[in-house]
């Protein structure tokens, strides 16, 4: 997925949590917050911007299941896990392919 869809995601999750704490529908999205990346911050990472869906998704599931807005509580769960676990994953990759990189840099410099 590139960057600009990623945003486009985030930004879409954002209006919906905005409309949300409007309504009084949630409480607080403390993880989110704290991690500085919205939107149109568009200067930050792809990666940063992953992050960011995460906990607001999580943030915003969460707060869902605290205030009983949703029946099936252990459908919710098991979609925060697969989240969770798909976001780790992609992490990974990530500090993987840096690795690589930074490999493959210091090989070109040595020749």
């Amino acid at each position: 997925m590139h960057k600009e869809e990623i945003i486009q995601i985030h930004r879409i999750l954002y209006i919906l949590a905005e409309y949300m704490k409007r309504k009084n529908l949630i409480k607080t999205l403390e993880e989110y917050e704290a991690s500085n990346t919205r939107p149109f911050h568009v200067n930050k990472s792809k990666e940063e911007h992953l992050v960011a869906i995460f906990l607001l998704s999580k943030g915003l599931l969460q707060n869902l299941l605290e205030n009983d807005g949703i029946i099936n509580t252990d459908e919710v769960m098991i979609t925060i896990h697969a989240i969770n676990n798909l976001l780790s994953k992609k992490m990974r990759n990530i500090r993987e392919t840096f690795k690589e990189q930074a490999r493959r840099s210091n090989h070109r410099r040595n020749f």
